[in-house]
């Protein structure tokens, strides 16, 4: 992360992009500060919540996480608008822009990013697809990431190239 920009009190687990186990080779890291299960909604049995649920359990025993259920998309968005606002105090501006996540970014439900250009690093809050065997696991995450893997922010009405702009900067 670029110094000093892990919100103070807010623990999470570091996910880092690459082989290398400090840092991916093109330099991007993510926070992962929560994990939202489940929110599929053809799985109306909860097929998963059998073997999932207690993989989520082992996590919530760690340090500076807590496991809530049943959870809700607003208790979610309470938990993102959190860490955006301690972003923000740490990089003293609001959000350049924030954007309700889709389908097309994130495989739950509809939630924000928050996204800020310093000027070296994307600097983006927000829900993340989970890549792993988890169905519709979705981290809730910080993710800092060079500006040159995607420099140029799209407009707000270019939904489609802000939606790979975002996935440039938040995919693991």
């Amino acid at each position: 992360m670029p110094d000093g920009l892990l919100p103070h009190g807010l623990r999470a687990s570091v996910v880092h992009r690459g082989r290398c186990p400090v840092r991916g080779s093109d330099g991007a890291e993510f926070l992962a500060f929560g994990e939202l299960y489940p929110v599929d909604p053809d799985d109306e049995d909860l097929d998963n919540m059998p073997w999932l649920g207690d993989l989520v359990d082992d996590w919530g025993r760690a340090p500076g996480w807590t496991v809530r259920r049943p959870s809700t998309v607003e208790a979610c968005v309470e938990v993102l608008d959190r860490a955006a606002d301690a972003v923000a105090a740490h990089l003293g501006a609001a959000p350049e822009r924030t954007v309700t996540s889709d389908a097309a970014v994130v495989t739950g439900p509809p939630m924000p990013h928050r996204i800020w250009r310093t000027a070296t690093h994307a600097v983006i809050v927000g829900p993340h697809a989970d890549n792993g065997p988890y169905g519709y696991l979705t981290p809730l995450q910080l993710a800092a990431s060079p500006l040159g893997l995607a420099p140029e922010l799209p407009p707000a009405d270019d939904a489609a190239g802000l939606d790979r702009w975002i996935e440039a900067h938040v995919d693991w």
